[in-house]
């Protein structure tokens, strides 16, 4: 089947009956539009197929419904155009001829660009789209991806002609489609789409219950709005926290879908939205106790039991005790007088002294190069997210991605900032591990830590040199300084980079725990174990 769709403002309906029986075809000259996939044969340029089985929104973003997102693809002669200079001009022109608000959400922010340089979504800071892979499969068009409504499709034209203009402006020459095949089911092999997976800040992949935990994202949210009303308010769409509304579009798109109105509550929002009425009293208590933790407590106060504190009774000697303890008092009297045992004489004195098992100063570093996003990466933040709920232990979290360690949480227990922290954390390039080993142990004796954990997740081996001697020896000889400053170490990695992960961690007198996949309650496991073994190596305290 072979198609072509008028270019310009004449038959924009018929562009649009095209688009929704969902085919597609071409554009003007150098652009070919579907709601499916399409690409390019190698063998002939000037041929594009369109594949009528693979839905563009399903398989880019894991959309449930076919026919949301337009695919567009502009094609040019080989070369490298900016992805900022084409967000400007389709930009530019859509201000000429909309209304559009730069403070609130709208059609800019769900369009996607991916070019030979990068991408990433149209409003965000286009730093994404940097896999090799990715970005030679666009070396000779400009892609888009839109989730807009059908209303919006007359627009589709201007969109072509801006990303037009920013081709030319680059110095390329626009090619011209010679020919658009369509495919439908029959005879459809499965497409290998590996070489575009990269990490996005893209705001048009759908809601999915099983990608969030409810409850912590209605704990989170009423945190960051301020308290249950307020983050009620905020799902409800009652417009009295527009100003905020895009930083919590840009933290959790998942919360919303794009409907013909306009933003409205996704699946997973409605589930958050119900929990913050049903367990409105759990989640208050929770933050209330949340602002108690980030204040030190007194000495000798406190429960006994989950937050690490051990009873010791015994004779009352010159130190220091909390207490009197009435069933060992009167038991050992009763043992040393057998029925006389009151009254009680000054001997018979027993005293509660509490041994404090001392918390952790945890520095969790993250991977973040761009095979960490998805599910590896969300497991990190899980575990940080758990750590900091259910102890009494300080974290800090630090990320390393091409050339730079930054450190997103300095150490705390107050949940609030570990969310904002991890709300920076995003997967990208290279991994620097011998950099983020050697700011590691900066930080950890910058601030005078005396009882440091260092936790390394990773999902790869170094690729970023920190001297002259190559990626893997740097980390090893940063790995090998971490051991001579005794700083305790464990290492989670995968299965497949075992064999230098067990250098890495001998060299830092650690310890390694290989897994075939970073996943959650695996983290949480060996944090668990980790945390208590390490533990033990301190001095007890008694307060």
């Amino acid at each position: 089947m072979t198609m072509r769709l008028p270019g310009g403002k004449r038959q924009l309906e018929a562009m649009k009956r095209a688009l929704a029986q969902p085919f597609g075809g071409r554009l003007g000259e150098t652009t070919v539009v579907s709601t499916s996939l399409h690409g390019v044969d190698g063998r002939r340029p000037g041929e594009v197929a369109i594949f009528l089985a693979h839905d563009a929104g399903q398989v880019f973003y894991g959309r449930r419904r076919r026919g949301e997102v337009v695919h567009m693809d502009v094609f040019h002669e080989v070369g490298a155009v900016s992805p900022r200079a084409v967000a400007q001009s389709v930009k530019e022109a859509l201000a000429a001829h909309c209304s559009l608000s730069p403070r609130e959400p709208s059609l800019l922010d769900l369009v996607d660009i991916q070019t030979a340089l990068g991408g990433g979504r149209l409003t965000g800071s286009l730093t994404f789209g940097q896999k090799l892979s990715l970005r030679r499969a666009h070396a000779h068009h400009v892609h888009l991806a839109l989730l807009w409504p059908v209303s919006a499709w007359d627009l589709l034209p201007l969109v072509t002609e801006s990303a037009e203009e920013a081709i030319v402006r680059a110095g390329l020459e626009l090619r011209k489609v010679e020919q658009v095949l369509a495919y439908g089911k029959e005879g459809d092999a499965p497409l290998d789409l590996s070489p575009y997976a990269d990490a996005s800040d893209s705001w048009i992949r759908e809601a999915r219950r099983e990608e969030a935990d409810p409850f912590s994202l209605a704990l989170w949210l009423a945190e960051k709005a301020g308290g249950v009303e307020e983050a009620l308010s905020l799902l409800q769409g009652d417009g009295r926290h527009r100003a905020a509304f895009p930083w919590l579009l840009q933290r959790w798109p998942l919360l919303f879908s794009w409907a013909e109105g306009g933003w409205e509550a996704s699946d997973l929002g409605r589930t958050v939205r119900r929990l913050l009425l049903d367990r409105r009293d759990l989640i208050r208590r929770d933050l209330a106790g949340q602002r108690r933790s980030s204040f030190p407590s007194r000495p000798g106060r406190g429960s006994w039991g989950p937050r690490g504190r051990r009873r010791q009774v015994g004779p009352r000697v010159h130190g220091s005790w909390s207490g009197v303890a009435p069933a060992e008092t009167f038991l050992g009297a009763w043992k040393k007088r057998p029925g006389k045992a009151l009254p009680l004489q000054a001997d018979d004195l027993q005293v509660v002294r509490r041994l404090q098992v001392p918390p952790l100063d945890w520095v969790i570093l993250i991977d973040a190069s761009a095979s960490m996003a998805g599910s590896r990466m969300k497991a990190a933040k899980e575990l940080v997210r758990h750590l900091v709920r259910k102890s009494r232990d300080r974290i800090a979290v630090a990320s390393f991605q091409n050339r730079e360690v930054t450190f997103h949480v300095p150490l705390t227990r107050h949940l609030g900032a570990v969310e904002k922290g991890l709300e920076e954390l995003q997967p990208a390039g290279l991994t620097p591990l011998a950099q983020a080993l050697a700011e590691a142990r900066s930080y950890v004796e910058r601030a005078g830590v005396s009882r440091p954990f260092l936790l390394l997740i990773t999902d790869g081996i170094p690729t970023v040199s920190r001297g002259q001697r190559g990626p893997l020896e740097d980390a090893l000889a940063e790995a090998e300084e971490l051991g001579r400053r005794r700083i305790p170490f464990t290492c989670i990695g995968l299965e497949p980079n075992r064999s230098y992960l067990e250098e890495l961690v001998r060299k830092g007198k650690g310890r390694l725990y290989a897994l075939a996949e970073l996943e959650k309650n695996a983290l949480l496991a060996i944090a668990r174990v980790e945390g208590q073994r390490v533990r033990r190596t301190f001095p007890l305290l008694f307060s």
